[in-house]
């Protein structure tokens, strides 16, 4: 994710001839911050930083990291033919609503019915064929996206 992250930023600024420390000072991140991001020192930004970048760039934080249809190389994708073709796994589906429920109460955050069974079903979809534990990290990626669609 970090070099698609720090080339998408710098293709966006250099679209809107825009300097780093402007993008920061807009963006009301500290100073060196996206420097940090840019010059390879913060490998992991928060999805926070990324979310402020986005807005400020007027883009959306999946065009920002790279991800398109598909997950990219941070969460790939399964490795069945289809998530529709693997076979049930109640255990797996159980235990990402566990971890959905988890950050959803850690944030305190209010999300619909309908958002919360998304998340679990992209979580789970996610899971099946790359794991039989959930990723904590994918599913509160999963859960700030659907917070940025509110």
């Amino acid at each position: 994710m970090h070099t698609k992250l720090k080339d998408n930023i710098k293709q966006q600024l250099s679209t809107r001839n825009m300097s780093a420390s402007e993008l920061e000072r807009r963006a009301g991140l500290k100073q060196s911050t996206l420097q940090n991001i840019l010059y390879g020192r913060s490998k992991n930004p928060s999805i926070e930083t990324i979310r402020s970048i986005a807005k400020e760039l007027n883009c959306s934080i999946e065009e920002l990291i790279g991800v398109g249809n598909h997950l990219n190389s941070l969460y790939p994708e399964p490795k069945t033919e289809t998530v529709e073709e693997c076979l049930w796994n109640a255990t797996l589906f159980i235990k990402a609503i566990e971890g959905v429920q988890i950050i959803i109460e850690k944030k305190n955050i209010n999300l619909s019915k309908k958002q919360v069974l998304a998340c679990v079903d992209e979580v789970y979809k996610y899971s099946i064929g790359v794991s039989e534990e959930i990723d904590q990290r994918f599913a509160d990626w999963v859960i700030n996206k659907t917070m940025g669609n509110q």
